[in-house]
């Protein structure tokens, strides 16, 4: 019997979950606070594929005020990320599920951000 490494395990998030408020009323899913993967993006063709900085909600993307965030979260939406509040002015391809993507003012300050698992607090 042998034993061969073909590569290093990683500590990684498998997968992280919220809690989902159903309105039966309503018919409606209401996205909650909780860990979320939250990613950077700026207004360059890289990041966006367009460069004028208007998101979905036709506003102009802000740094420490915009983040683009699932259609489980209506625009207008505050959510505190790091102490910071932001405001949910955009939507996104990739930006489903726990995944919100928050703007900066270049693409060298989205870079350095990385990828990070935080705990997101929605306020309204």
């Amino acid at each position: 019997m042998e034993e061969k490494i073909i590569r290093e395990p990683r500590n990684k998030i498998v997968q992280v979950q919220t809690r989902t408020i159903t309105s039966r009323s309503a018919g409606t899913t209401t996205a909650t606070s909780g860990v979320y993967k939250v990613t950077a993006y700026c207004a360059c063709m890289s990041c966006c594929g367009k460069t004028n900085g208007i998101t979905a909600s036709g506003t102009r993307a802000t740094a420490n005020r915009t983040v683009a965030a699932p259609r489980t979260f209506a625009f207008g939406t505050q959510m505190v990320i790091n102490g910071q509040t932001y405001t949910v002015e955009d939507r996104g391809g990739a930006i489903t599920g726990n995944r919100i993507d928050v703007y900066m003012d270049s693409h060298s300050e989205a870079l350095a951000w990385g990828v990070r698992y935080l705990n997101v607090e929605v306020l309204n």
